[in-house]
């Protein structure tokens, strides 16, 4: 079995096509709870096609988007009982959200359980030594 990250960018592409419907098929027989349906589309797919079918689904993902509004329309638990109707509430942002790169989005990837991207690390590393400074400063000049 080939590894995917040797493959070239031409049979990524090609593996990436075939996936689309697949995609799309696998996210319908998600929201419409057929479990049947799940196991008949991933059944015999080879370690590349779950690479491929995995990098489409996030590519789909409107990243911009609070992991709320993404599950927004699900309105069961793990044990398919129902939510009560506060915890599917889904919050609508009135102000833009900040571009990676910044506290505020360092700070979102947090709320929303992600791992930080490298920009966002690296500005919130400034932003605490900036604070530090800051205090430090405000130390310095009581004394």
């Amino acid at each position: 079995m080939a590894d995917v990250t040797a493959l070239d960018a031409r049979a990524k592409g090609k593996l990436a096509e075939q996936m689309v419907p697949v995609a799309a098929a696998l996210a319908c027989a998600v929201r419409d709870m057929d479990s049947g349906g799940i196991g008949e589309l991933l059944a015999g797919f080879t370690r590349q096609e779950f690479y491929g079918l995995a990098v489409v689904l996030a590519g789909m993902v409107p990243v911009d988007e609070p992991v709320t509004g993404l599950l927004g329309w699900v309105t069961w638990d793990e044990r398919m009982r129902p939510l009560r109707e506060r915890r599917r509430q889904v919050h609508v942002r009135s102000v833009p959200l900040q571009p990676c790169g910044t506290h505020a989005a360092f700070v979102r990837h947090r709320s929303n359980d992600e791992r930080p991207c490298d920009a966002c690390s690296g500005a919130e590393k400034a932003y605490q030594k900036q604070q530090s400074d800051a205090r430090t400063a405000a130390r310095e000049s009581a004394a």
